[in-house]
């Protein structure tokens, strides 16, 4: 049985401090560090392999900080890349290559409308960060996007606004929109990982606060699974174990707890488990890596 990959959270107001807990290669549940030199009041986004993780966080005030980490070493001192958020960061790698996504706003937009928002898209160079970020031209995303490698490409999901369908973009290079898929709706940002066979998908449906998941393989998805015994407060999060085993981790709408459940075979384990440590009182709170 696989443990945990690596966590980051906001927990809450309480102090803004970001958690963090290390990737558990065995059943249980790793110390919790709470790193006292970066706070938030937003997510806290995580990309990385088996040698490095990266982080990337809103601070308090609008600015964007990251750092680094090897494996079994420690956090990098944090720095800022330049950039600037009313919302949120989110990181992917696509092989050796580090990006970070985020939304912008555009002041002198008129009139203000969901439009004045883009997503902007930068790659990590050594140390910096593109100095000019790219506009994706994606106006109607919500709180947040997922990034995820898979098949070679950079995927990102988000929710559109004006209808709340999941939608997809894929990078090989250049960016292409693909647009919704399927019929999938979501009340929060969706969630997305790859086991190097499948992109999974997971999120907050519309109708209820249960979480929906589906599978894509290549270019077709398939039908919509209602995880009926997991009600979600938020958006869940996905990641992928050590040993290649798929995790699902939300919020319960009733105390603020967290629980993961594990994914094997296309089949979600009936037992789910309670995080003794693990708390979040914000609706998109957690990271996986």
């Amino acid at each position: 049985m696989s443990g945990m990959p690596a966590m980051a959270w906001f927990e809450g107001v309480s102090d803004n401090c970001i958690r963090w807990s290390e990737a558990q290669p065995e059943d249980g549940e790793a110390a919790v560090e709470v790193l006292g030199d970066r706070r938030t009041g937003r997510a806290v986004a995580l990309a990385g392999d088996t040698t490095s993780t990266y982080m990337a966080w809103k601070g308090l005030d609008q600015r964007i900080w990251w750092s680094h980490r090897h494996r079994g070493g420690r956090w990098s001192p944090r720095k800022s890349t330049g950039f600037q958020t009313l919302a949120f960061p989110s990181l992917g790698r696509l092989g050796n290559r580090t990006f970070l996504a985020f939304r912008q706003e555009e002041p002198d937009f008129r009139p203000p409308s969901h439009q004045q928002y883009t997503i902007r898209w930068a790659e990590l160079r050594g140390e910096n960060w593109d100095a000019g970020p790219e506009d994706l031209g994606l106006h109607f995303v919500d709180e947040n996007v997922s990034l995820t490698e898979h098949g070679g490409c950079l995927h990102l999901f988000w929710r559109r606004t004006f209808d709340s369908r999941v939608c997809r973009a894929v990078f090989d290079g250049s960016w292409t929109v693909v647009g919704p898929v399927a019929d999938w709706r979501t009340s929060t940002p969706p969630a997305v990982a790859s086991d190097g066979t499948c992109l999974h998908v997971a999120w907050r449906r519309v109708e209820d606060d249960r979480i929906g998941w589906a599978t894509i393989s290549g270019d077709r998805p398939r039908s919509e699974v209602v995880l009926g015994d997991r009600r979600a407060f938020g958006a869940p999060a996905l990641g992928r174990s050590g040993d290649g085993e798929l995790v699902l981790v939300w919020r319960d709408p009733a105390g603020g707890g967290l629980w993961w459940s594990r994914c094997r075979d296309l089949r979600w384990e009936p037992r789910w488990h309670e995080f003794a440590h693990h708390r979040t009182e914000v609706w998109h709170g957690v990271s996986l890596a």
